[in-house]
């Protein structure tokens, strides 16, 4: 696909207010990105998401807007040019895209854990949530206290997303703490650098993830669509458990991700695991996000052509590239 078929681009900034404080990589209580606006006919115009996550080595959003005017795809601008030709045609057509496409339940994300976090979990279980992703490993040594406290006081599996934060000695460490726990811990993703190239059967773990992208064949694939193919993903990973997560995006974003979710499942559903879209929450709400009706592990689309959203997009001041 020629990456840079399109007439025009204009862009939308936007600002997502962090509903506490999001610490998987830094400490942050506001984030940027900008809604994509393109057009590939006089008729034909569809809408994406650009949410870049420098810590993720992703350029900065004035960096990834300056190569989109020039017509330099990254990853993140590839698959956004990607979603906006899916959402231009469904437009066209007057289609919602999720229309009647079965979704997984989700899981909850905790982004700190603490004293908080053991509360949380109390009001979700009640809401239905059974399965949660945390990211620790800033603090590793009260977050292990807390996470085998809750472990043993909650029946509920967890993912555990580390950011790269250990060390391979302080990952073995905490292996052993948890070690009367372990089976509540159906992951690990990502506990130190360079651990893509070990193998995780050395810990005991090998029906978790060493590496968000690992080829070993019982591990679980993490897969981002914000930045990540859906046909080079499906090549890479056949036969693996899936995870798919939203990139702590834009509502906009988190329902593009649903939709290849929601692909994923319907041609296999034994291998789909609890998602992890639901991230909205995780900032406070706003014109786009209040349009995503959650209940529970469930996650609702919006209404509207494409991938929806067509009143609000409608409002927004567009830039033109």
């Amino acid at each position: 696909m020629d990456q840079s078929s399109y007439l025009t681009c204009a862009y939308a900034p936007y600002e997502l207010v962090s509903n506490g404080v999001i610490k998987s990589y830094q400490n942050y209580s506001v984030r940027k990105g900008a809604l994509l606006r393109f057009t590939f006919a006089p008729d034909c115009i569809g809408y994406a998401d650009c949410h870049p996550w420098q810590e993720l080595n992703d350029l900065c959003l004035d960096d990834q807007l300056t190569n989109l005017k020039q017509k330099k795809i990254t990853p993140l601008l590839a698959q956004s040019i990607q979603f906006a030709k899916l959402d231009a045609m469904a437009r066209q057509n007057k289609t919602n895209l999720l229309e009647g496409l079965p979704l997984p339940l989700g899981h909850f994300l905790l982004t700190v854990l603490n004293e908080k976090s053991y509360l949380i979990i109390q009001d979700k279980l009640q809401e239905g949530f059974t399965d949660f992703k945390i990211k620790l490993g800033k603090d590793i040594e009260n977050e292990t206290n807390w996470l085998i406290r809750i472990l043993l006081d909650y029946d509920i599996k967890v993912a555990l997303d580390f950011n790269c934060h250990l060390t391979k000695e302080q990952f073995l460490v905490f292996l052993k703490k948890i070690s009367s726990v372990r089976e509540k811990i159906y992951f690990f993703e990502d506990p130190f650098e360079g651990c893509e190239r070990e193998d995780q059967t050395d810990y005991g773990i090998d029906k978790c993830v060493l590496q968000t992208i690992n080829k070993h064949k019982k591990s679980v694939a993490v897969f981002k669509p914000a930045i990540q193919s859906l046909e080079t993903f499906q090549k890479e990973i056949p036969n693996r458990n899936i995870m798919v997560t939203s990139y702590l995006d834009h509502p906009f974003g988190q329902v593009c991700a649903a939709y290849y979710t929601a692909l994923l499942f319907k041609q296999n559903p034994k291998h789909c695991l609890k998602h992890g879209l639901l991230t909205h929450y995780c900032y406070l709400e706003n014109n786009f996000s209040r349009h995503l009706v959650q209940k529970g592990p469930n996650f609702t689309p919006p209404k509207g052509t494409g991938f929806g959203f067509d009143e609000e997009l409608q409002k927004l001041s567009w830039q033109l590239l």
